[in-house]
C-alpha cells in the first residue's frame, strides 16, 4: 500500500515540475491580498471573470461567493492546462454553492481563445498571477482576442499605465 501512495505521490509531482505537462509554475495568489484581489475585480464590473493559470481556483471560487452574496450574474471562467489541478478545480466546483456560474477550461493560458466561451457584447476581466517572463505573452494573446477586456494582474505590472494600484503583501494592478 505504501508503494502504491508513493508512486502516486510520484507521478502527481511530475504534472508540476514537467514543464511538458505544466509549462507555468504553479505558484498560489497570497491569500492575505484576497481583500484586495477581490476588490480590483468588483472594482471592473463586468460580466465575466477569466482567471488565467487558475491553478487551484481560490480566487475564482472567492470572487464567485462574493458574486453570490451580491446577487451579481457574474460568470466565472477558470483556465488551468495542469491535469491536477484541473480536477482539483471541478471537485471544488461539485460543492461551491455558486457552481452554475463557473466554467473550468483545461487550456494553455498562451493559446486559449476567450472569444469562444464569451460573446462580444459581454464585458470581460481577467485574472493573472504568472511570471513576468511569461506575462508579456498572456497579455499579447488577451488583447488578440479581447482587446477592450479588463485586466487585474498580481504581483507583476503589465507595460501599460495602472488604472488602479492597491497595496498588500504584494500589488494588485488593474487596466
Amino acid at each position: 500500500m505504501m508503494y502504491i501512495l508513493l508512486f502516486l505521490f510520484f507521478i502527481s509531482l511530475l504534472f508540476f515540475v514537467l514543464p511538458s505537462l505544466s509549462p507555468v509554475p504553479y505558484f498560489p495568489s497570497n491569500h492575505k491580498d484576497a481583500k484586495h484581489i477581490m476588490d480590483s475585480l468588483e472594482s471592473t464590473k463586468t460580466d465575466v471573470v477569466v482567471d488565467l493559470g487558475a491553478g487551484d481556483g481560490w480566487v475564482v471560487f472567492a470572487a464567485a461567493a462574493q458574486s453570490r452574496i451580491h446577487t451579481s450574474y457574474t460568470r466565472f471562467i477558470a483556465v488551468e492546462i495542469n491535469p491536477l489541478l484541473c480536477a482539483v478545480l471541478f471537485i471544488r466546483r461539485l460543492f461551491h454553492p455558486n457552481r452554475k456560474n463557473i466554467q473550468i477550461v483545461r487550456a494553455d493560458l498562451f493559446t486559449f481563445q476567450l472569444s469562444q466561451y464569451v460573446s462580444k457584447k459581454e464585458s470581460v476581466c481577467i485574472y493573472v498571477y504568472i511570471s513576468p517572463w511569461m506575462l508579456k505573452r498572456a497579455i499579447q494573446n488577451i488583447r488578440v482576442h479581447m482587446p477592450k477586456a479588463h485586466i487585474v494582474s498580481y504581483m507583476y505590472p503589465l507595460h501599460e499605465k495602472a488604472k488602479r494600484v492597491l497595496n498588500g503583501v504584494h500589488k494588485t494592478y488593474t487596466y
